[in-house]
């Protein structure tokens, strides 16, 4: 991240700042057809982005379905049903929206690129990452050959691509040949409920009854089995805590279940599927660690929010996990069960390493914010109107 100047600043509570004099007089859109429906990372990104954005460009139009919400200071165009399906809106959405006269689109994901820009629009895309590219199909469904053909096409065509992570900026390179230069990293931001937690001084009280927090959707990519394998090692060496998931439901859960009742489980773990961000932070608050050994992840808000509430944080040494962790958290191969087993034991039973790592991550956590995620997207929107 380019932008150092609110490192130490505390959460704003929201107030708004005057929109860059250089965009004034364009038309703005945001495309967030699916992004805003999405539950996971994605979806996380688009809101608050869009949230932070709307204080400080007047602006700002959101293109999204009819039922999506938006925040109140943005101006929403809401796509037609029929126009809003994925098989058809490529194509049609670009006449639809070619009369509100837009300077500049920027799509959430490249799931959302048109075939065109409506009204020879400026372009911007964000990327999250490629799992697709770099994980075996057991792991993450496959991109199919025609599908990356179509994203490779229209990437050419964008006049400039923003991703989360440097890991990911290799990904996209790679899988989708997009010159580096066309290229911004933007770290993602950390939402104001878990921002105010980084504040906090000193350890939160623990639970009476002892727990280990994970949370992410259900899917093999998560690495949920190697979760269980590594709790079920504690727990042998006479650890009394619980396993408590936090997330949705993905086509990894049977998977997940069978493997729970294979190591006798079933009675210490419970799932407590999608909560509201005010429980979320209160399981953070209160659990003795947060273990998240992903085998990819494009950024991971997890890791962030649980080191603002001052859990001690258990992550992978891959892909974007170390860049976003920093020297706050303990890295292990996702790979070695046992490798998780020895981190979550020496957070549990070590208080001068359990201590050093809430500081540490408390922070690392107030180092991210959305609003200076929204002020360096605006860099990228300034220079690409400027290349007109």
């Amino acid at each position: 991240m380019s932008d150092h100047r609110d490192i130490n600043a505390r959460p704003s509570g929201g107030k708004c700042e005057p929109s860059s004099p250089s965009l004034r007089g364009h038309k703005i859109g945001l495309v967030a057809t699916r992004a805003l429906q999405d539950m996971t990372g994605v979806g996380v990104y688009a809101r608050n982005l869009i949230e932070a954005l709307a204080s400080r460009l007047e602006t700002l139009h959101v293109v999204c379905a009819q039922s999506v919400d938006v925040p109140s200071s943005t101006r929403k165009i809401a796509l037609p049903s029929r126009l809003a399906k994925r098989s058809v809106d490529r194509f049609l959405a670009p006449g639809y929206l070619r009369r509100h006269g837009f300077s500049l689109l920027h799509f959430m994901t490249e799931w959302e690129l048109y075939w065109w820009p409506p009204g020879g629009a400026r372009t911007v895309v964000t990327i999250h990452g490629c799992a697709w590219a770099t994980l075996p199909p057991e792991w993450h469904e496959p991109l199919p050959r025609h599908a990356v053909w179509k994203y490779r096409h229209l990437l050419r065509r964008a006049h400039a691509v923003i991703t989360v992570s440097e890991a990911s900026r290799r990904e996209i390179i790679d899988a989708y040949g997009v010159p580096p230069e066309k290229i911004t990293v933007i770290h993602n931001g950390l939402a104001e409920p878990f921002r105010r937690q980084a504040w906090e001084v000193g350890e939160r009280p623990r639970s009476e009854r002892p727990f280990i927090l994970s949370v992410c959707a259900i899917i093999p990519k998560k690495n949920l089995i190697g979760i269980l394998e590594a709790f079920a090692m504690v727990r042998a060496e006479g650890m009394p805590h619980r396993l408590v998931h936090v997330g949705p439901r993905g086509w990894g859960y049977e998977a997940v279940q069978r493997r729970m009742r294979e190591l006798g489980l079933e009675p210490h773990v419970e799932f407590k599927g999608v909560v509201s961000t005010e429980e979320l932070v209160q399981f953070y608050s209160a659990a003795d660690a947060f273990v998240f050994p992903s085998f990819h992840e494009g950024f991971g808000l997890p890791i962030l929010e649980a080191m603002a509430c001052g859990c001690p944080v258990i992550t992978s040494n891959c892909s974007a996990m170390p860049e976003v962790a920093g020297e706050a958290a303990i890295l292990v191969n996702p790979h070695d069960s046992q490798s998780i087993a020895r981190a979550l034991h020496h957070i549990i039973s070590d208080d001068i390493t359990r201590r050093r790592l809430i500081e540490r991550g408390r922070q690392r956590a107030r180092q991210f914010s959305w609003e200076r995620a929204a002020r360096e997207v605006m860099r990228v929107y300034e220079r690409v109107l400027e290349d007109c």
